[in-house]
């Protein structure tokens, strides 16, 4: 087929080979897409395994098996645990198609992180929007409560004349 022979002609675009996947899960040929999901991991270099993980990860929870897309983003947020945008996206997928339990579990694991401020800033956010629409009273202000605790941390670091934070500086990999 068409998306064979584009697969070998450019086996070095990452964009091929997320079309390919797409095209074979649209199909409704999981088994095949995740047959094709191997091939590219093979062919291009590490640093363009990423979005083509993440978007089988995020296909694999839409159309697939969401325990193996959590497997999945579990290993790219233990590979790369400072890219805040592969954290998110595990987290909108959860958002959509998880329990909450699961939601809430993987904030806790997201703010308890030593991120620096700005990132921690953004899941913490996060986690109150999802609490404000998804939870109670008591989960919004657990989470207001955890992000007083994050900043009195912060301010104790600045008077021992520490930063308490990673530097801002080559904290995404």
């Amino acid at each position: 087929d068409q998306y064979d022979k584009m697969s070998r002609r450019y086996r070095d675009h990452e964009k091929v080979w997320i079309s390919y996947i797409v095209f074979r899960v649209h199909k409704g040929d999981i088994e095949g897409a995740r047959k094709v999901f191997e091939k590219p991991l093979n062919a291009l270099s590490p640093p363009k395994h990423i979005p083509i993980i993440s978007k089988f990860a995020r296909l694999e929870f839409e159309e697939g098996e969401p325990e193996r897309a959590r497997t999945i983003f579990e290993g790219l947020i233990t590979n790369h645990p400072k890219r805040t945008d592969l954290w998110s996206m595990f987290l909108d997928m959860e958002i959509k198609h998880g329990p909450k339990q699961h939601v809430r579990n993987l904030f806790e694991r997201s703010i308890s992180m030593p991120l620096n401020a700005r990132k921690m800033r953004f899941f913490f956010r996060r986690y109150l929007e999802f609490e404000k629409e998804q939870g109670d009273e008591e989960s919004v202000e657990y989470v207001k409560d955890r992000a007083r605790e994050y900043v009195a941390s912060l301010k104790r670091g600045a008077e021992d004349g520490q930063d308490g934070q990673e530097q801002e500086e080559g904290d995404d990999e």
